[in-house]
């Protein structure tokens, strides 16, 4: 598959202007084209279960419907598995990671989640990138300054965020929910 048939897309805002909705529509369109999309779900409560009727959505995408696929993310199992990338020993990890001190640290560093969320969706550790064409992520609202850059029409095209070997940073901008297109 050609790098210019990829797509990441972010449909982020503030809680409950339809994020979830929007980036499962967007989804089930893209399926319906015959592309295999993954959805991203950040937290740890999985909105996507009761709305597609299904159970055990987790970590490790699973089909929820054909070629379309859900995964669960959550900040903690991103920065395990990109600790765990370079570490590789998990239990090293857990005494490194799990203790009070580090804790305290991680909770009141700025953005951290964020940064790792990012980190994951825009890595190739877990060969995501050459298993789905569509990457679409319902983001939450922590994710909105990323919407505040520019949004000048004539700027659509300009990378302004995001150098990568993976992918060229273009915005798309909507109403709520704020949609922002990366590919």
């Amino acid at each position: 598959m050609n790098l210019s048939d990829k797509k990441l897309v972010f449909v982020t805002g503030k809680g409950g202007v339809g994020k979830s909705v929007c980036a499962a529509a967007i989804a089930w369109r893209e399926a319906r084209k015959g592309r295999k999309v993954c959805l991203f779900e950040l937290g740890s409560q999985s909105f996507y279960e009761a709305f597609f009727q299904t159970r055990g959505i987790g970590y490790e995408p699973s089909e929820v419907v054909p070629d379309v696929h859900i995964s669960l993310l959550s900040p903690e199992s991103a920065l395990r598995e990109y600790v765990l990338h370079f570490v590789r020993v998990p239990k090293l990890y857990d005494v490194l990671f799990h203790n009070k001190v580090i804790k305290s640290f991680l909770n009141a560093t700025p953005a951290l989640p964020e940064i790792s969320i990012l980190g994951k969706l825009t890595s190739e550790i877990r060969g995501i990138f050459t298993t789905f064409s569509w990457w679409i992520v319902s983001a939450q609202a922590t994710l909105w300054l990323f919407c505040e850059l520019p949004r000048d029409s004539r700027e659509l095209s300009e990378p302004v965020l995001f150098t990568s070997s993976l992918i060229k940073l273009t915005w798309s901008f909507t109403t709520q929910p704020k949609l922002i297109l990366f590919w």
